[in-house]
């Protein structure tokens, strides 16, 4: 057991960083230390994962590695957190999941991959957050997807997609994009002017690895940071498709 209870002067946990795996249960209860970066490098929990009460909480970013939890996850009365992204690679969970009186936790995208592959054996229980999505809305959600930067706010006359800067890359890059204005009476951008955008990460069999953006976005010039740390070097592709449009560009993360 990996138990922090109470550490009301510990700051961070940022010495656990070689850990990768917890035979029985994580237990973070009343404590002070503002994130969990310290876990990044944990994948499997053998026994339940605990969360509680923990004050200056305000993400479990540093779960993003954690695939399985072998027992029950209980996220319960964080006043300072606000989403459960950090949980984005979990995929299995032996017993029942409870995310509980969080009062600032509005984003749940965090629990799609689980949900949406079955991996939750146990019941599932949202309440008392400050929203508390059912399992088919987390679902209908898609999963966690990083918000694209307008940076220009001028209407290009043309579809971009740029090369990705820098490339090559370790583990970070951007890819820049831009979305012209085709009109409202085009039957493929129905929403005022706005059109459905993907971009989307592949590797070099064709899996898609990542999905950067899936939504309604309007004319102008975009940004999205690509964090390629779960990834192995090689090499990748990215392609945006937008109506008729698609670009593919291809890109070398180096470890």
């Amino acid at each position: 057991e990996l138990a922090f209870y109470r550490n009301n002067a510990l700051t961070n946990i940022d010495g656990l960083q070689n850990i990768t795996s917890i035979s029985d249960t994580l237990l973070l209860y009343d404590n002070s230390f503002p994130n969990l970066d310290g876990l990044k490098s944990l994948k499997t929990i053998g026994a339940d994962c605990e969360i509680n009460r923990n004050h200056n909480l305000e993400n479990i970013d540093g779960l993003s590695n954690l695939t399985s939890v072998g027992g029950n996850i209980y996220i319960h009365n964080n006043p300072s957190l606000t989403s459960i992204d950090g949980l984005s690679n979990l995929t299995s969970v032996g017993g029942n999941l409870r995310v509980t009186a969080n009062t600032l936790v509005d984003r749940f995208c965090g629990l799609f991959s689980l949900l949406n592959g079955g991996g939750l054996a146990g019941t599932y229980s949202v309440s008392f957050n400050l929203t508390n999505p059912t399992m088919a809305e987390i679902i209908a959600g898609g999963s966690c997807l990083p918000s694209a930067v307008e940076v220009n706010s001028s209407e290009p006359i043309s579809f971009e997609l740029s090369q990705n800067y820098p490339n090559p890359f370790n583990p970070t890059t951007t890819i820049k994009y831009s979305l012209p204005y085709l009109g409202t009476e085009n039957p493929a951008h129905p929403a005022g002017g706005f059109q459905s955008v993907k971009l989307i990460v592949y590797d070099v069999l064709g899996k898609e690895v990542a999905a950067l953006v899936n939504e309604l976005q309007g004319p102008g010039n975009y940004k999205v940071h690509f964090d390629g740390s779960n990834l192995s070097s090689g090499v990748y592709y990215f392609q945006l498709k937008s109506g008729d449009f698609i670009k593919t560009m291809k890109m070398i993360l180096i470890k």
